[in-house]
């Protein structure tokens, strides 16, 4: 019996040993993938595309959320950086994915929200649905014109034109975004004459 007693001790000595192994294999597992998370998010915050790509290679997840509930592609979009963003998305990050943070918001939502019109019109280009609607169940457009973000609107009412397969409608939508991609280029080009 004293036998058995000492070997069945033994035996849950192991066991709980395995497990304290296991766990701390789980706790080092899910270290390791919250520091990705943030190394991509940090690199997604600094336009840093080559720190965005190690973290991916090395295996952080392309739809993780920051302690704000956004996801890298969010990040970019109201940052305005077109590159960081367009590599997202060529990464397979989904272009209509919501926000974490209560308001269910989409990358087109945010754009608008952030007064982007070049952003939600290449948005739009990239796929993104214009029907979508957030937690206030407002779709971007709703969200721009709730701002008072014209050239948003302007783009946008022409987008839907265009799903709606209004026949001059892509011409008008293509020359609204070449018109504020311009106006957008001619003012940050006086933003680095007046820094200089």
């Amino acid at each position: 019996e004293r036998e058995r007693q000492c070997s069945d001790n033994v035996a849950q000595r192991k066991g709980s040993k395995e497990i304290r192994r296991t766990h701390s294999k789980v706790s080092s597992e899910e270290r390791r993938e919250q520091e990705l998370e943030k190394a991509l998010t940090s690199a997604v915050e600094k336009g840093n595309i080559t720190g965005a790509l190690t973290a991916l290679l090395q295996g952080a997840n392309i739809e993780s959320r920051n302690k704000d509930g956004l996801a890298p592609l969010h990040i970019a979009v109201q940052k305005n950086n077109f590159v960081i963003s367009c590599f997202l998305i060529h990464n397979h990050h989904p272009i209509s994915s919501r926000t974490k943070d209560g308001l269910e918001r989409t990358p087109l939502h945010l754009a608008v929200v952030a007064g982007l019109p070049v952003m939600s019109g290449w948005l739009f280009k990239k796929g993104a649905k214009l029907t979508l609607k957030d937690s206030e169940d407002k779709m971007a457009v709703d969200l721009g014109v709730e701002n008072q973000h014209a050239n948003c609107v302007t783009l946008l009412r022409l987008a839907q034109l265009v799903e709606e397969e209004e026949s001059e409608a892509q011409e008008a939508f293509l020359i609204a975004f070449e018109s504020f991609r311009k106006e957008d280029e001619m003012r940050g080009k006086q933003k680095m004459k007046l820094s200089s």
